[in-house]
């Protein structure tokens, strides 16, 4: 079974406690899954907030964070909690082994389908699709469908770097399948990229084999 912190354990007890003994008309039976999955997910919440915040992020917190979403999503279907649970699975493939790494990318993959099945309109979600597509490898033909998606959704601020070196490189490579107005957005992130640091933007190009398209769109 999933571990919890002792206070979270405790607390589990008593609000299952309290449903089950029928304490007070607003801990109902139908609101017992969201009380128990909104403490199983504080659990987690600190490690999200280093990720969130850029920090070092260890193995074994990774892992005490995956097991809190996957254990919240048992109690409420979460577009959240998959999303983030496909977060924690692509931190974790840097302390693995190639075997390990296939695997967690494919669960990854598997909870933000479940995660977009909530939320399709979730902008950030297809671009974490685009991105565990993109670390596996998979054809420019398997990354345009949700890097499309995650142009039509809605616009997403790429405050980090890395979302917008994702976008760009993700772009260049499935250019031949973006009509006119998604090549436009690429083309102003590859601006904004190289404004914010042209090597790491002209590192993506490499990774796409894009370098002269790339070149193009910055009027070189």
């Amino acid at each position: 079974m999933f571990r919890f912190i002792p206070t979270a354990r405790l607390s589990l007890r008593v609000l299952i406690g309290m449903a089950a003994g029928g304490v007070g008309a607003g801990m109902s039976v139908a609101a017992l899954p969201l009380a128990v999955a909104s403490l199983i997910e504080a659990s987690g919440n600190s490690v999200l907030r280093q990720i969130q915040d850029q920090g070092a992020v260890e193995a074994p917190a990774l892992r005490e964070f995956i097991r809190s979403r996957e254990a919240a999503a048992q109690w409420r279907r979460s577009a959240r909690a998959y999303t983030d649970l496909a977060l924690g699975r692509v931190l974790l493939t840097e302390y693995e082994d190639a075997s390990r790494r296939r695997e967690n990318l494919a669960l990854a993959e598997k909870a933000l389908a479940r995660g977009l099945g909530l939320a399709p309109m979730d902008p950030y979600g297809w671009m974490r699709l685009v991105q565990v597509r993109t670390m596996r490898g998979a054809s420019a033909a398997e990354i345009a469908p949700p890097l499309r998606l995650a142009l039509r959704s809605g616009p997403h601020e790429d405050r980090r770097d890395a979302m917008l070196l994702l976008t760009l490189e993700a772009g260049l490579r499935a250019w031949g399948d973006l009509d006119g107005s998604q090549r436009r957005l690429i083309a102003d992130k590859a601006r904004e990229a190289w404004r914010r640091n042209a090597r790491a933007a002209a590192a993506a190009a490499v990774r796409a084999g894009e370098t002269e398209r790339l070149a193009s769109l910055l009027g070189f």
